[in-house]
């Protein structure tokens, strides 16, 4: 896999571990095993949660994120 989408998958990791659990529960556990078992665990993201977030993360982060809120949330 590309080092972009294992770094994105970091930061939906991060992003994922900070929502709630009514959110989590409409995320299919297989899709979440997914993220865990390909995301880089070197990658230490710096993501700001304020108004700042978008050009904080990666742009592949932004993309997933989009899907996962399209199709599970």
């Amino acid at each position: 896999m590309e080092e972009k989408y294992a770094k994105a998958f970091k930061e939906i990791y991060v992003i994922l571990n900070r929502s709630s659990r009514d959110e989590l529960d409409k995320i299919p556990k297989s899709f979440i095993n997914f993220i865990e078992n390909n995301m880089d665990v070197n990658h230490n993201p710096k993501i700001e949660f304020n108004e700042k977030f978008e050009k904080s993360v990666l742009e592949e982060t932004l993309l997933l994120l989009a899907l996962i809120y399209r199709d599970y949330l």
